[in-house]
């Protein structure tokens, strides 16, 4: 998406002021067979929060009937 076009019709441009200019936002799509299900974004350069893998996982992994599945990272839970 050099020229931003995929991030512009999604609404996820900033402009980051003088010197940076225009940016994409950050952000993670969940996208199945084409289509996008899921999007979260972050609010300025420092936080991600809404936008790491850990919250990504969580996301896609379907929580079980009992209150929800421990997903072990980099041998963490």
């Amino acid at each position: 998406d050099g020229d931003g076009e995929l991030v512009r019709s999604l609404g996820l441009v900033e402009d980051m002021g003088f010197g940076v200019g225009i940016r994409s936002k950050r952000f993670a799509m969940v996208v199945e067979d084409g289509i996008a299900t899921h999007l979260e974004t972050d609010d300025g350069m420092e936080d991600c929060s809404a936008t790491s893998a850990e919250r990504m996982i969580e996301i896609l992994t379907p929580a079980s009937e009992e209150g929800g599945e421990e997903v072990e990272l980099d041998g963490k839970t």
